[in-house]
């Protein structure tokens, strides 16, 4: 399952351990699958069925001829959302015995069912025999069903104390695995990684997993504390050989300094051709003392880093080091480092998590208690494996919950150590207190518009501020922890009224950076909207979200053609967000500010506010639906509406002006049963223009325009904006169409 595409040759986008884009063709995948070609391939990608007029066939006919007996593909581009839901039922379906075509024939069925309109553009290809079922059902086996997988740990050190996930049941960190490797493997400028972040994020698995993908290299494992001892004794474990046995007597030898022993050894395992080193220094907060607000190397730990720091990069092999730390401590040396911070588990890293544990996949347990025990962890994968074990499968678990949230000493040295509370001082408390306003990972510009900037970098440096995953720095994004509240009461969001100016500062910030047209992020616009709304101080915040909205929705100016500018992932946060602000929304004189618009004769301001009072009526009547809303709109405000409309243009404007003037086109044509009724409306109050469609900023907003033009943007709502037909072209059943002029009876 992936995405696909169709460019001179079908591929689907992959990505190489380094997370570069691959474009595998079908050949690559045969590649990959080598002599083990499976009794059905499933190519879970758009155009995978699809073959060019040409000679060029499809990516399912390339694997038939080569030997696979059974390819499923679409013919055509498919939305995620019916891929996931096609492949559901599909694999559900072989997994229970069905035979390959039962299991297609009811795959149809679900899509339809689901009024999804490419159903059948999901295609089976054959070779010779067709096959049946791909498992025997349980029903006939006689076997009972293998139990569930457990969570399962492995110990990397020789005393069985660094506890990891095993490779199955590793989830996520995908592009931070990413980063390492690239650095690790091709970058030589740097000698290797330092892997910092709060206490349970997973630094110690990911340094295994890294540990499992540099099978060139020779590990040699700290846990902890570390010294001169230690390093020279495992060195000499690792030197077995007759022509390295001759190395240890100069190793050994503590009156030539530890660097010149260093360089001595692995230029002489260099010469020899042996595998490079790679040092993995892991829970080296052990090694670390707190000074001046900041956490530093021991005196004694200091000079034995130094020297194999400088004696990897003096060399010039590919020996590397790993350091995992829940600190970004203060040292010179980490020059030489590339630094890749943590974050909790968010989204599709969280869901899989949370599918790996028991009890928040139990339906026995209430969703309310799920979720509190979600916030609770904030992503932690540590704290959630605690809450999991300890916590949700156990009696009283609400009560419990109820005690942890009120006494974080009970877990919080899992994540952060007592000695760290002496660091955080008052300016820093008020730093991390004021950036808790924003709930998703924001540019570092947009914490320092709130706090100062020393601050910030402590707070990061304390692997108290999250980091994201990506490498450039202009594209990396920060978050303060919405745990810290719970285990350092000192910092909390300031109280009301003080707390509304942060939300304006950092509504202000982000209208800067996110708030345009290039913008299709969900999260981001509800973050921008969620701030705005959250502002009581604003009086006019409603109004001016909606305007905020509507601004990205239509660019006169823009080079791609209009029908891209839609920008639904806007319209859709502002809806959400409007949503949860549903009882700070006008309940009284909802139409005091259509009737100063349409008294100035404003008709432009006065169709938006015309639709932003459907955006209220939608929302406090709870109407899911934009086409339900107009044809149930309550009555007495749709009344009164449409009466400033008619009295202020003297009956030239207006619903009921529009709805007469379809009404007498229904009496002329009959029914109202085509598209061709609704052009003719179109035509007819200049929404449809020489056969096409009008921009809706193409109207003239004046009385000079045909009667009936106005209001126009609400009849834009279910398509793209800046298209005053978009209903008309979108939908072609009788009900919607008749969404273009609300009912007025």
């Amino acid at each position: 399952t992936g995405h696909a595409s169709y460019g001179q040759r079908p591929y689907f986008l992959t990505e190489d351990e380094y997370g570069n884009r691959v474009e595998s063709s079908a050949t690559d995948i045969y590649d990959a699958l080598g002599f083990n070609l499976p009794s059905l391939i499933f190519l879970s990608g758009c155009r995978t069925g699809y073959s060019s007029e040409s000679v060029e066939p499809s990516m399912a006919e390339e694997l038939l001829k080569m030997g696979a007996n059974a390819v499923i593909g679409w013919g055509e581009s498919v939305r995620d959302k019916d891929a996931t839901a096609a492949a559901s039922v599909m694999y559900g379906e072989l997994a229970q015995g069905s035979t390959l075509t039962q299991a297609l024939s009811l795959t149809y069925k679900a899509l339809l069912q689901e009024n999804v309109p490419d159903w059948h553009k999901l295609r089976l290809y054959v070779s010779n025999t067709l096959i049946k079922g791909l498992v025997t059902p349980f029903r006939t086996r006689g076997r009972k069903q293998l139990p569930k997988p457990t969570t399962t740990i492995e110990f990397r050190d020789d005393e069985k104390r660094l506890r990891v996930a095993k490779r199955e049941e590793f989830v996520g960190r995908r592009r931070q695995l990413q980063n390492c490797l690239r650095t690790l493997k091709t970058d030589f400028d740097k000698v290797g990684v330092l892997i910092y972040g709060m206490g349970g994020w997973g630094k110690s698995s990911i340094a295994s997993r890294l540990w499992d993908r540099l099978a060139d290299y020779e590990k040699i494992l700290w846990w902890r504390q570390i010294d001169e001892t230690k390093l020279i004794n495992k060195l000499k474990t690792k030197l077995i050989k007759p022509e390295q046995v001759d190395f240890i007597p100069y190793l050994e030898n503590q009156n030539i300094p530890l660097k010149t022993r260093l360089v001595y050894l692995l230029n002489q395992l260099g010469e020899l051709g042996e595998k490079p080193f790679i040092f993995i220094l892991d829970d080296f907060e052990w090694n670390l003392e707190p000074r001046a607000g900041h956490y530093i190397l021991k005196p004694e730990v200091a000079p034995i880093l130094e020297a194999l720091v400088t004696a990897i990069q003096e060399t010039g092999y590919a020996h590397r080091i790993i350091i995992t730390c829940r600190y970004e401590f203060k040292s010179d040396l980490l020059e030489g480092l590339f630094k890749q911070g943590l974050e909790p588990l968010r989204k599709s890293e969280l869901t899989k998590k949370l599918n790996r544990l028991e009890q928040f996949k139990s339906d026995k347990i209430p969703e309310e208690v799920k979720t509190k025990a979600l916030n609770l962890a904030d992503g932690n994968p540590r704290l959630l494996e605690f809450l999991n074990d300890e916590v949700l499968g156990k009696d009283d678990v609400e009560n419990r919950l109820a005690e942890l949230e009120q006494s974080p000493e009970q877990w919080k040295d899992r994540i952060i150590w007592d000695e760290l509370y002496q660091l955080i001082d008052e300016p820093l408390q008020k730093a991390l207190s004021q950036c808790l306003i924003y709930e998703i990972p924001v540019p570092m510009s947009a914490l320092e518009t709130l706090a100062d900037s020393k601050q910030i970098k402590r707070g990061r440096e304390l692997g108290l501020i999250e980091v994201s995953s990506d490498v450039q720095p202009e594209n990396q994004v920060f978050f303060v922890p919405q745990i810290l509240p719970h285990i350092i009461p000192e910092i909390q969001l300031p109280e009301s009224p003080k707390v509304y100016s942060l939300h304006r500062k950092a509504y202000d910030k982000l209208h800067e950076l996110w708030v345009n047209q290039n913008n299709r992020s969900g999260e981001k616009w509800q973050e921008i909207f969620r701030l705005l709304f959250a502002n009581k101080e604003n009086t006019e915040r409603f109004r001016q979200g909606f305007s905020e909205m509507l601004a990205v929705q239509y660019n006169p100016e823009a080079d791609i053609p209009l029908v891209w500018q839609y920008n639904p992932e806007a319209d859709r946060a502002f809806e959400y967000q409007l949503r949860r602000f549903k009882d700070e929304l006008p309940q009284e004189n909802l139409c005091q500010q259509l009737k100063i618009y349409l008294e100035q004769e404003d008709w432009r301001e006065a169709d938006k506010e015309t639709t932003f009072l459907f955006y209220i009526v939608m929302v406090q009547q709870g109407y899911e639906d934009w086409r339900v809303l107009c044809r149930v709109f309550p009555r007495q405000i749709l009344n009164e509406i449409d009466q400033l409309w008619v009295s202020s243009s003297q009956g030239h404007f207006g619903f009921s002006v529009q709805q007469r003037i379809l009404h007498s086109i229904i009496q002329i044509d009959g029914l109202f049963t085509n598209y061709n009724t609704w052009k003719k409306f179109g035509e007819q109050i200049e929404w449809y223009i020489d056969g096409n469609w009008r921009e809706y900023n193409s109207l003239l907003f004046t009385t000079t325009a045909k009667q009936g033009n106005l209001p126009a943007l609400y009849s834009t709502k279910q398509g793209q904006y800046g298209f005053v037909s978009s209903l008309g072209n979108y939908y072609e059943d009788v009900d919607v169409m008749r969404v273009g002029v609300p009912f007025l009876t």
